[in-house]
Formats: C-alpha cells, sequence, structure tokens
C-alpha cells in the first residue's frame, strides 16, 4: 500500500480484505485481526487481539511445527503452503497460508503477517481428481478415448501390452490403425452406437499390434459426455481374451487426473473514490493488467471493464456507496491492455473517515483465470472418468489397506446385492461373507507385498443364493504415495455352472443319470487295473430289455424313456452300493462289480432278471418287461474284452430264449465269433438281395378254396450252404437286424407279385 495514505484508508483497506489478515509480535501474540479472520475463525478482534495465536488457531498436535516455522519467518523467510488450522467452534480445515516479516525503517523484524484462506474444498477435489486418475492408471485393461471424429485422444500404458504401441505413439492417430480391415464394419457400427448414446455391448473383435500381428480382444465401446450431458467421444476399454477368450472382460481406464494449481502471487488491490475513479492501486493489479500505475490512478473505474462483464457489480459498489452496506463480494470482468478479459472475485469495503463518512471503497482481486480453466478441466476430467469407471459392466472397487471402501461403481453394487452407501459404511472384509473375512482381509493389508493377483470366492448373497465372484486384484497408488487395492469384481456364477453342467453331461447319460459310457470305461479301466494288482475278481454284467422295439412301437417313445428311467432306478436298488450301473446303450445297461467272482456274479445276475419279474408302472398302466443277462467274469480278460464277452453272453441269453442269465465261457466265444462273421454276412447279404423267399399258398381245409401265399425267406451261403432260417432269423434279431430283414422280405415280395402280374396274361 502506499506510504502516503492515511491511516484511516491502511485500516479500512485491511478490513476489506477478503482473506484473513493476522499480524502477531514477535512472541506470537494477536497485534491485528481483520474482519475476514473473524468470519474464518469465528473469534471477533476483541477476542482475539493479545492472546497467544497458537491457542487460537493451531491446533494442539502442530504447535511444535508452527513455532519452528515462526522462528523462521523471525529470522527474515517468508513462508507459503497448506497448513491444518482450526476455529473457535474446534473444526480442523485445510488453508493456505503466507506468513512474511513485518521489518522497521531499521530492517528489524518487529511482527509477523500472516494471511490465509480456506482451501478444504479444493484439495478435496484434487484429491478425489487424483484418485479417479490412479484408477484409470492403475488398471490392467487397455482404455483409449476417442473423439466423435474416430481421433484417438488419449491412451492408458495398459494399451502398450495389446497392441505394442506406446501410448504416445497412438494420441492423435485414426482408431482404424488399430482394426484390422475386416473388422472395421463391425467396430465402426459399435462406435457409431456409442456416439449415438446406445450401449452396443461388448464386441469380440481383433487388434493390429505395431509388429502387424493379430490379437483377439474384447471391447466395450461406452459414450464419453460432457459436463452438460453431450456426447463428446467414446471410451473403448479392451481386454486380451487370446488365451482366455470367453472369460476375461474387464474395466480400464488411460490417464491421470489433470491437476491445476493456483499461481500463488501477490493481492490485487486498490481504492475507489466515491465517483468511481482509482485513487491508488498496487503493483499486483498492474501486472495483472498489464498496465502502468500512471493509466490507471484518476482513471474511472468504467474504462477497464470486458465487453463480456455482466455489470453485476455496479448494484454491489452503488449500494456500498448509499451506504445500504459496507462490505460486498462480487465476480467481474476487467480488461487487459492486450484485451483479453480477466476474471476477477473483488472483495470490497467502504472507506469512512473518523467520523464515519464515507469516502471510497477498498478493493482486494483474485485473480481468477487459473482457478476457473482449472475447475473446468478438473469437471470436464472427472465427468470423463466417473463416465467411465460407472459405465463398466464389472464391478469396481478401490480400498486402502485397512479395508475401507475408497470407490464403488454402481455395477459393484448389482453384483453384491447391496446398496452403494452401506459399500461405503461397512469394511470391505465385513461384506463379502463370514467365511472370506479373513483371507480378504489378509490379502487388502499385503496387497503392495502379493502383486496383482487373481482369484475366485463363493459370495453369500443377500438373497440367501450363493454367487461365484472372480477377483481380479492389483496394488493401487496414487499420486501421494498412498498404497491400497484396485479390484474388478465379475459375476462368473453363470458360467461355472455352466461349466460344471457340461462336465456332467460329459460323464453321465442325460436321460437316466448313470454313468455314460466315457465315464464307464474309465471305472472299469480302474477295477481292472485294482484287479491286476489286488488279485480280486470282477465281473461286468450286460442287461438288456427284451423287445423293447415292441415297447416302443406300441407304447411311443416317450413311455419307452420313461421305462428306462424306471429300470435304470431299479438297477440301483438291486445293486451294492459300490456297484458302477451304466446306460451303455439304447436299452442296454452295463453293471461293474468290484470283489466278485463267478458265483457271486451269477447269483447278482439272478437277482437283477428277478427283479424285471414286478411290473413297471407307466401313467396308471402296468407293463411287463423282461431282461437278458450277459456275465463275463476277470481275471483273465481285458476291460475292452469284458464288456465285448458279456455282450455275447447277453445275445446267446437272447438266442436261448431270453429273460435268463449266461455266462460267457470258451464256447460262447467260438459261437459269439461265428454269430459275429454270420451278422456281417447276414448284412451283406441283405444289400446284395442274396436271399430268396418260396411261397406256398394258405388253404383254407372247409372250402379247399386258396386264401393268401406264405412268403418263406430261404438263404444259401456261398461258404456255409444252406442256412436254417431259424439259425439266421435268431441273428437278426439278436443282432438288430430284424428290422433290416423284414424291409427286405417287403420289398422282395412287391417286387415278385409285380412281376407274377406282369407274366401272367
Amino acid at each position: 500500500m502506499n506510504a502516503s495514505l492515511p491511516t484511516s484508508l491502511r485500516d479500512g483497506i485491511l478490513a476489506a480484505v477478503g482473506q484473513a489478515m493476522i499480524a502477531t509480535d514477535l512472541t506470537g501474540r494477536v497485534l491485528y485481526w481483520n474482519a475476514a479472520a473473524e468470519k474464518l475463525y469465528g473469534y471477533e478482534a476483541a477476542q482475539a487481539v493479545g492472546r497467544e495465536l497458537s491457542d487460537l488457531i493451531i491446533p494442539a498436535p502442530g504447535r511444535a511445527a508452527v513455532a519452528d516455522r515462526w522462528a523462521r519467518v523471525r529470522d527474515g523467510e517468508t513462508f507459503n503452503g497448506d497448513w491444518q488450522l482450526r476455529d473457535k467452534d474446534g473444526r480442523i480445515f485445510t488453508a493456505y497460508l503466507t506468513s512474511t516479516p513485518i521489518r522497521d525503517d531499521s530492517g528489524q523484524v518487529v511482527a509477523l503477517l500472516g494471511v490465509s484462506y480456506d482451501v478444504s474444498t479444493r484439495r478435496l477435489l484434487e484429491r478425489q481428481a487424483r484418485h479417479l486418475a490412479a484408477i484409470v492408471e492403475n488398471s490392467d485393461d487397455a482404455i483409449v478415448e476417442i473423439d466423435s471424429d474416430g481421433v484417438i485422444r488419449t491412451v492408458n500404458p495398459a494399451a502398450t501390452g495389446i497392441t505394442g504401441y506406446e501410448p504416445d505413439e497412438l494420441v492423435g492417430r485414426d482408431f482404424e490403425l488399430l482394426i484390422p480391415p475386416a473388422e472395421r464394419a463391425r467396430v465402426e457400427a459399435s462406435r457409431a452406437a456409442a456416439l449415438a448414446g446406445r450401449s452396443p455391448g461388448i464386441l469380440s473383435t481383433k487388434f493390429l499390434r505395431t509388429d502387424g500381428s493379430v490379437v483377439d480382444v474384447a471391447v466395450r465401446l461406452s459414450p464419453v459426455r460432457a459436463e452438460d450431458g453431450s456426447i463428446i467421444g467414446v471410451s473403448a476399454l479392451s481386454r486380451d481374451i487370446t488365451a482366455e477368450l470367453h472369460a476375461k472382460e474387464e474395466l480400464a481406464a488411460s490417464e491421470r487426473m489433470f491437476r491445476a494449481r493456483f499461481d500463488q502471487v501477490g493481492l490485487p488491490q486498490a481504492s475507489i473514490s466515491l465517483s468511481g475513479h482509482f485513487l491508488s492501486v498496487n503493483d499486483a493489479l498492474c501486472r495483472l493488467l498489464g498496465r502502468r500505475r500512471e493509466e490507471l490512478e484518476g482513471a474511472p473505474l468504467h474504462r477497464f471493464h470486458h465487453p463480456s462483464d455482466t455489470g453485476a457489480g455496479e448494484k454491489h459498489i452503488a449500494a456500498m456507496l448509499g451506504g445500504t452496506v459496507d462490505t460486498a463480494t462480487w465476480e467481474r470482468v476487467l480488461q487487459a491492455r492486450d484485451g483479453s478479459a480477466v476474471p476477477v472475485l473483488i472483495h470490497s469495503a467502504v472507506l469512512k473517515d473518523a467520523d464515519g463518512t464515507p469516502y471510497g471503497v477498498g478493493t482486494f482481486l483474485h485473480d481468477l483465470r487459473d482457478l476457473r480453466a482449472a475447475e473446468q478441466a478438473l469437471r470436464e476430467s472427472e465427468a470423463r472418468y466417473r463416465a467411465i469407471a460407472e459405465t463398466a459392466q464389472e464391478g469396481i472397487w478401490t480400498m486402502d489397506t485397512t479395508g475401507r471402501t475408497l470407490y464403488a461403481n454402481d455395477k459393484l453394487a448389482a453384483i453384491l446385492g447391496v446398496p452403494r452407501e452401506e459399500i461405503y459404511r461397512r469394511p470391505v472384509p465385513e461384506l463379502v461373507g463370514a467365511a472370506n473375512a479373513r483371507m480378504i482381509a489378509d490379502r487388502i493389508r499385503t496387497r503392495a507385498a502379493r502383486g496383482a493377483e487373481e482369484y475366485e470366492v463363493n459370495y453369500p448373497h443377500p438373497d440367501g443364493g450363493a454367487r461365484m465372484l472372480r477377483v481380479s486384484a492389483s496394488p493401487l497408488r496414487d499420486d501421494t504415495g498412498h498404497a491400497g487395492s484396485l479390484a474388478m469384481i465379475a459375476d462368473v456364477t453363470g458360467a461355472r455352472r455352466a461349466e460344471r453342467e457340461l462336465q456332467r453331461r460329459a460323464l453321465r447319460d442325460e436321460l437316466t443319470g448313470l454313468a455314460n459310457r466315457a465315464l464307464l470305461t474309465d471305472r472299469l479301466d480302474r477295477a481292472v487295473s485294482r484287479s491286476a494288482r489286488t488279485g480280486s475278481p470282477l465281473a461286468v454284467m450286460m442287461i438288456d430289455l427284451d423287445q423293447f422295439k415292441l415297447i416302443n412301437d406300441t407304447w411311443g417313445h416317450e413311455a419307452g424313456d420313461q421305462l428306462l428311467k424306471r429300470v435304470a432306478e431299479r438297477l440301483l436298488v438291486v445293486v451294492r452300493a459300490e456297484d458302477s450301473v451304466a446306460r451303455f446303450s439304447g436299452d442296454g445297461f452295463v453293471v461293474v462289480c468290484e470283489d466278485t467272482d463267478q458265483d457271486r456274479a451269477m447269483e447278482m445276475a439272478d437277482q437283477l432278471v428277478t427283479a424285471f419279474s414286478e411290473p413297471f408302472a407307466l401313467d396308471g398302466q402296468r407293463l411287463h418287461v423282461r431282461a437278458s443277462v450277459g456275465v463275463a467274469v476277470c481275471p483273465p480278460h481285458s476291460a475292452p474284452d469284458l464288456v465285448r464277452f458279456a455282450e455275447a453272453a447277453m445275445y446267446d441269453a437272447k438266442a436261448r430264449g431270453r429273460n435268463r442269465v449266461q455266462l460267457f465261457d470258451a464256447a460262447l466265444a467260438t459261437e459269439s465269433a461265428d454269430r459275429l462273421a454270420l451278422t456281417n454276412d447276414l448284412r451283406d447279404a441283405l444289400v446284395g438281395d442274396e436271399l430268396v423267399l418260396h411261397y406256398q399258398p394258405v388253404i383254407d381245409l372247409a372250402t379247399g378254396r386258396v386264401r393268401g401265399v406264405e412268403a418263406l425267406a430261404r438263404w444259401h451261403h456261398p461258404g456255409r450252404g444252406s442256412v436254417s432260417p431259424a439259425r439266421f432269423v435268431a441273428v437278426a434279431e439278436a443282432t438288430g437286424l430284424a428290422p433290416a430283414l423284414d424291409r427286405w422280405a417287403l420289398d422282395r415280395v412287391r417286387r415278385d407279385a409285380a412281376a407274377l402280374r406282369a407274366a401272367m396274361p
């Protein structure tokens, strides 16, 4: 302030300062306490002057540091920076503090001057911005931000692992650089949908790497909105799915939050006459407007208003000059020498002489240009990263080492079935269930040492069900060096259920629930190995329903399926708990009995046949079904031979009249081989039309008239000679060739009848 100003003018100007100004003597006692200090700290000047400043505004834990700082200021240093201070009500807050020594004419420090203002809100915004940036920067997923023209604007480090490009190699280039030509139409359609505000879902496509190779990726394109809600681009969240194409979709983010800092400069100030002219200005104001002091002093204030100024300050000045109010604060847009707009925040107070007569207005100005730019950048950056986090299709969860939630998105709340407010309120280990609490707490506490990892937990959902959650966790550090954890949460319950179902279907018969051939083969191989190792006997029984085709043809396939289920249930009742029962074919079943010799095997086979003596109840009907059982005992047979020999014995049982048990022996082996050869020859004979039909009339004995013709099949085998119909018909019925034999006979009758009619006059 100019030295020529009267004392009342200086006092008035100091009182008008919008920042707290406090002067103390060298012992720390308050000498001066302005109105802004009263407002900021809650003490009136009369309550503060004369008291120790530490007792008023310095929290107890920080007093030692303050004493050291004041000692330096007394030695002539100047301090600028944040400090934790306290108001009259005990509220602790962050203030920006400038402390300078006040010297007398001889240069000796005689007092200390402190200027402070509350920056708690500003620092909170900066911390939030750093935190969101840390989430994106530490993500394992690649995140690319693309503007509406398809140009890449930001890229996070994870993209290098997928594309091979460094982030600065991609920024400013067209997104199509990463897309193979064959994929561009699909990717562009999804990008257009995102720009239209729709969610195109997860797109499985490919990226071109810098070395020309192609990598499979899952990409989610989401709109990026400006602060006003308009869509300004698209975010592409990508995950390399080359190795695990079906399971890995994640979110990532790309850049550090823009941080804004305000230049710490001296406060511009001026005094204005009642006529609205500058009376005096300081150097800081001259620097702010780029003008000389002589240009400003004596000039009317309105000359320096920018055209964009709204004139809102005029009413405040008029109110102060009219005596309505003594102080006021407002924003104004001034014009610099180069014509640029300079937005400022003005704190003003009426200047009065000793008798209370106003003679001017004292003002302090804060340059708002950096603040406005920083706030806008902060809002845009926070909105962009929040949009990425909130549109992710995986739960995003960040926490400190104590398990306190720092951030949770809506998707996480949906996965857990817990409101976001509760996620923030309760510790993370408590949220994931008692069974998981200790393990999760340990992983959170040691995350920095453990590094990145992926695991699954069985989560007890509030709806009473259980969910399988995949957790991809990694250390999280923000710009302040504080460590925590970033966890990407995905509900993989459906995928795991599908895997179990596929495994079950691979080893179980879908109709009966019994073991299928694959599982039977595995169990039988193991049983044969144990038998060879221990010398204990092993038996295999092949059970086949007699005339099951007749049941299907008569009752329908649905009834046949129901019968097979009942048969499976009855077999499980008869066999021992340690025996294995499998469905081998359409109506064939196999029972594997370990530690079972020939006598015991025959006894059990008889029990199986006896089990079929009771009728089966199907839809209110009683159905009588019989079964033929073939038995083979090991040693000395191998696993494949046991099944084959049991099947041969079963066919022999059918050939001997059905509904009986047959044990495989050497004679049956020979007969089985002969039956197999005869079966193959019969199949070839039917295809080659080698059989013939002999016709004989059917005569009514009462009248002597011919009532019809009976066709009798005959087969002259080229090597065996004439084969008995009883022999080859029995083989056809036992091996499933009976339908083919019937079709051949009907076709041959049709052809012979046509030939006979053609030969008749």
